[in-house]
């Protein structure tokens, strides 16, 4: 799992709203918004990505519990992101910072 404590370029997310909440149909999760360079495979790096740091999952009980995964990848539109602030998402940014 991601470690904002060990990250050398993490920042807490932009004035204003810092936290969030997101009701899943699985359950509920909540925690910081943040701000660092994230690479995907290695290969692909994204500078500047907002993304939402998750503090809790009690809401997802077991499902959180026994799945085998490090985080979720939000592939939302920006217009329905719950970062709102016009945030783009990790592809949308891969593509505006490749040029």
């Amino acid at each position: 799992p991601f470690d904002p404590s060990i990250s050398s370029s993490f920042e807490v997310a932009w004035v204003g709203e810092t936290d969030f909440h997101i009701e899943y149909g699985s359950g509920n999760v909540n925690g910081k918004f943040g701000v660092d360079t994230v690479t995907l495979a290695d290969d692909y790096t994204v500078e500047n990505q907002k993304f939402a740091v998750v503090h809790s999952t009690d809401g997802l009980g077991d499902v959180y519990n026994k799945a085998k995964f490090d985080g979720i990848l939000g592939l939302a539109f920006p217009n329905i992101s719950t970062m709102g602030y016009g945030a783009k998402t990790f592809i949308a940014n891969l593509k505006d910072q490749a040029g």
